[in-house]
């Protein structure tokens, strides 16, 4: 009996200590990275999230006008609109600093997201003619994952592919 219930309670404590230690692994399932190519230079960077954002503007009723149009102009149907990628980094190395400090800087990209455990398709974003849009730099005195704080980057780009899928304007 005694052997019984100590063979018992051992396998418990076996089965809630392993899924402990899963679940405290599965905190880097994903890797994302974002790729960036400038001035035929290629930088890496470990991203924490990524999210991707379209916006489209259509003319849907014409506006009457008030005075008759003498000019005789035409508008377009569409107004061109923007596809926008939101990121999370780990860490902003200076070489991808100065490409962001440029008010005219243009690059290309990539962003992989690849689970670790295999059990999800590797998605890959590109983007091509690309700025920078916003940045956000926050500092603290307490550490995240060895860096001083977190950084978000928003980039405005004329394409956008998703797994070989472009997304059109």
């Amino acid at each position: 009996m005694k052997k019984s219930l100590a063979l018992a309670l051992a396998l418990i404590l076996s089965v809630s200590l392993f899924n402990k230690i899963y679940a405290q692994s599965d905190e880097n399932r994903t890797k994302l990275q974002l790729t960036i190519n400038s001035g035929g230079k290629t930088i890496v960077t470990d991203l924490n999230s990524v999210s991707t954002s379209l916006s489209r503007s259509y003319d849907e009723a014409p506006v009457a006008n008030a005075v008759s149009d003498t000019a005789k102009n035409k508008s377009a149907a569409i107004y061109p609109g923007g596809c926008y990628l939101t990121m999370d980094a780990k860490k902003i190395s200076d070489d991808l600093l100065k490409v962001f400090s440029k008010k005219q800087t243009r690059f290309d990209g990539t962003i992989t997201i690849v689970d670790t455990y295999g059990k999800n398709p590797t998605r890959t974003i590109k983007f091509t003619n690309a700025s920078l849009y916003s940045f956000g730099d926050q500092f603290s005195t307490n550490s995240y994952n060895e860096a001083y704080g977190a950084t978000s980057i928003a980039i405005m780009c004329k394409e956008i592919s998703i797994n070989g899928v472009v997304i059109e304007q």
